[in-house]
Parts: structure tokens; sequence; C-alpha cells
């Protein structure tokens, strides 16, 4: 299926938390929605399904949505509840999925399921008897099953701890590589978009910010919020003088757009800055994390946030090695 949302907008009361997005899907692509809790983008996913009153157009293959039910719409949903019916057993929420469907092909289907997300030893079970990630899994497999043409899921790995989290994430994974299935994923969860997603949609208050394959957004955000909600950096404030911009350590040569604003920010990932023994920098802090030192460091009077290959002593003075940072403009 392929998904078009033009100038989408919906409300709350008189609060608009949708504000004017838009933003495609093509055939067989997944695309995360990102950002912080109350950006909108469970309203702007319901408002897709058919389940919120908007303004705008969605258009499902071409065609128009306006007034089409949400159960024609072709939509299989994991919600951020997960909403599972108490009374059923596992294999009973497919059975009821796939009511009407002949019965040979209906329990062929029933086993694929069960056996694809790992849930067929746990057939007789009802939700009260599952761990999380059992109960997620269920969730994602109602949702597949009646062979949906696009698939939205609203915070599918949201209450998981950090290794069921990470054993989810590598199932659908494989299960969006298998199926090609439409896919809207909603996250507010950085890693989550950029490790499962082809394209990352970045949103805040409403607002789509920047969309974009998960190296753009994080190598090459828009701006400091985007760069902020798409993983770790130091948003150092800058000047312009002629070509060049001037930090509190240096001055860098830098391309902007003629109208572009004497204020300006550096934009630096840890990884763009390397601690390493000398002076010129202060070290606060050190934490080990994913093979090296996360240490973060004062400079001219500026935070930053680096990697180190040895542990600094605290307060110790360390040299910083930088890449070129990503410029934008101060908002």
């Amino acid at each position: 299926m392929r998904i078009e949302l033009r100038e989408l907008r919906a409300r709350h009361g008189a609060r608009t938390v949708v504000d004017g997005v838009t933003l495609a899907l093509a055939e067989g692509e997944l695309v995360a929605l990102l950002g912080p809790s109350g950006s909108g983008k469970t309203t702007l996913l319901a408002a897709l399904a058919g389940l919120h009153p908007c303004e705008g157009e969605v258009r499902l293959d071409g065609r128009d949505a306006a007034g089409l039910e949400p159960r024609r719409r072709g939509f299989g949903m994991v919600f951020q509840g997960l909403a599972l019916w108490p009374h059923l057993s596992v294999e009973g929420h497919l059975r009821f999925v796939l009511d009407g469907t002949a019965p040979r092909e209906r329990d062929a289907r029933i086993a694929e399921l069960l056996e694809q997300l790992e849930l067929t030893a746990l057939a007789a079970r009802v939700p009260s008897q599952l761990s999380g990630g059992e109960a997620q899994r269920l969730a994602l497999a109602r949702a597949l099953a009646a062979n949906p043409r696009a698939l939205l899921l609203d915070e599918p790995l949201g209450a998981l701890d950090g290794r069921l989290r990470e054993r989810l994430l590598a199932l659908l994974a494989e299960l969006h590589a298998r199926r090609r299935t439409t896919t809207l994923l909603v996250t507010h969860d950085y890693e989550e978009a950029l490790a499962l997603a082809e394209r990352v949609a970045v949103m805040h208050a409403g607002r789509l910010l920047q969309t974009g394959t998960p190296e753009d957004v994080y190598r090459r955000p828009c701006s400091a919020r985007v760069a902020a909600l798409t993983g770790a950096v130091s948003a150092v404030a800058g000047r312009r003088e002629g070509e060049h911009v001037v930090l509190p350590w240096g001055r860098w040569r830098a391309e902007f757009a003629a109208d572009a604003r004497d204020a300006v920010v550096a934009l630096l990932r840890p990884e763009d800055v390397r601690v390493a023994s000398g002076s010129g920098a202060t070290l606060r802090s050190a934490r080990f994390r994913a093979g090296a030192w996360l240490a973060a460091v004062e400079a001219g009077g500026q935070a930053l946030v680096g990697l180190a290959e040895r542990r600094p002593a605290p307060g110790a003075s360390v040299a910083l090695e930088l890449r070129e940072p990503v410029w934008c403009t101060a908002e």
C-alpha cells in the first residue's frame, strides 16, 4: 500500500496536535515517526487509521480515504496499550480475526503466525498469563493475521527491558524483510527508529521537522532540536565572521546561505570529539559505554561530550580532537 498524508491536521478540543503534516510512504517501506511524548505521533496514527477526525488528505494507493471506515482501510494495528482481549487465548485472538476464513486456510495461517512469533507453546494462555514480551508478540500476530496491506505500530516495544527489546527489534526487522508490508512505526526511542526504519520522520509539537534516511537525520540534522531527538549531541553556540565561525576554542571555515543569521550552532556527536592526553579542556566526568569512555568535558566555557580510549581522571586537563561539526543556524 502507498500512503500519502497531505497537510494533515488534527485537534484535541481547541488544541492543534497535528499541524500540517505532509508525509508519503512507498509500497513496502518502513518509516519511523520519531518524536517526544506529546508531539502528536499517536494522534497522527489514529487519524490515518480513521479513528480520529482530521483535516487535509489521507490517500491510500492514490485514493482519497475521506469517509472510509477504519475497518475498510486495510490496516493492521498494534496499539500502545496493546488492547488485547482478556477472555481470549492466544490462539483465540487469531481465530477471532480470521473468522469467516475457510477452516483449512485459517488453521494453516494460525499455525504459521504462532511459529513465526514464537507463540506455539503459549497458544492456550490468556493475556493475564503472558509476560510483557509475549503480549507484545501476540499483539503483533493479531495485527498480521488478516494479511493487512499496511501496519501501524504505536510504540510496539515501549514497555520492554533492553534485552527483550533488542530481541523483538530483531524479530520486527526479520518480519518486515520477509513480508515487505508498508509500515508506519511510532516511537520516542531514537535507537529503535534508526535501527529499524528505512526512513525516519522527526516530529515535534505537531510538525515534521525533518525526513530522511537514518544516516541523514543522524549525521546531517537540520537543527539542534532534530539532533537532540536523534541521539547524544553537543550543541555549541558560535558566531559568524565572514566565511568563518568563531567557537570558544577556535575558528572554523564554514559555508552558509547568504541570508543566514550571525548566530550559529555547531553540532557534535560524541564520536566527533576525541578526548586525549594534553591540555585545553577539563574533564568533568566519564562513564563506560559501548567499548569506550564517554567523557563530559568543558572547553572555553562550553560543555562537550566525547569519547576517550582510557578512563581520564575527573578534573584532569585533556586535549580535544574534533571532526568538522554540522552547522545550523540558531533557533
